[in-house]
């Protein structure tokens, strides 16, 4: 079986679990359940991506109903690690109340979307690659290039996530044509060697507590409860601190990953001129 085949069949396989998975959290959506299926929808969504980037008659994006339903489901998942957190903080107890009605009107609208939509069948299950097997290095040059564009522009919160959704979409892709067997070519070896996950999982981190800031801002200037308010601010300048930190001790790695991906570039300029 050729990698491309392996790779549609290994997609078909995974849609099904999928489907499953929101047959389970459409009785119980509990935290672990609705992250691994943001997980798994985002390495979906990964592949779409690479397989757009080779044939244009793939849609680069996945389809409206899948995309609203993760949309609802990333939505209850920040409110879940909020409700995490807020537990921790015995003076906050007045916030827990108002945080269990965000979570089962949340937790309604998700089943809500997934009982409503009928979900189509993905563009992946579909795609004939034809008897060529794909050049997998153009898609990797591309979003290599995309991302250092972002990379060069001022790190603000928006550009270090558009960092981290590339940088995931490369990891997943890579696990991709790994369990499709699909030997590198020698141009790919230096990303394959690269420890990008503990990357993205830093950028992860920040990601969430620039979301955590935001949620607890917004939870301050409520009129109700008053009593939280000071406590919000204080925990959300804490963690702005925080995140300061973390920035310091992330953008050194990222200094890495860009030396890496100028090197990969450099190295396959001479391949285009000859």
């Amino acid at each position: 079986m050729g990698s491309s085949a392996s790779i549609i069949k290994q997609a078909a396989r995974f849609v099904g679990e999928m489907h499953a998975l929101l047959n389970v959290i459409l009785q119980s959506p509990e935290t672990s359940l609705v992250h691994d299926y943001r997980v798994g929808m985002k390495r979906l969504r990964a592949l779409h991506r690479m397989l757009a980037a080779i044939d244009p008659s793939i849609p680069p994006n996945l389809s409206a109903p899948w995309k609203k339903i993760y949309r609802r489901a990333g939505e209850l998942r920040d409110l879940q690690l909020l409700q995490h957190f807020i537990r921790e903080q015995p003076a906050m107890a007045v916030i827990q109340s108002m945080l269990e009605d965000q979570l089962s009107w949340q937790e309604r609208l998700l089943r809500q979307e997934i009982m409503t939509r009928d979900l189509p069948v993905m563009a992946v299950q579909q795609w004939d690659p034809g008897k060529e097997e794909p050049v997998w290095d153009h898609y990797f040059e591309t979003v290599i290039r995309t991302w250092l564009a972002y990379y060069r522009q001022p790190h603000y919160d928006d550009i270090l996530h558009q960092l981290r959704k590339i940088l995931k979409d490369i990891f997943y892709n890579l696990q991709w044509l790994d369990k499709a067997k699909v030997q590198p070519s020698p141009w790919l070896l230096p990303l394959v060697a690269f420890e990008l996950k503990a990357v993205t999982d830093s950028l992860g981190d920040l990601q969430d507590m620039v979301v955590r800031i935001r949620q607890f801002k917004q939870l301050a200037i409520l009129p109700e409860p008053a009593a939280a308010s000071g406590l919000l601010d204080q925990l959300a300048g804490e963690l702005m601190g925080g995140k300061a930190v973390m920035e310091q001790q992330l953008f050194p790695r990222l200094e890495a990953v860009a030396a890496c991906f100028e090197q990969m570039i450099a190295d396959i300029q001479p391949a285009h001129h000859s």
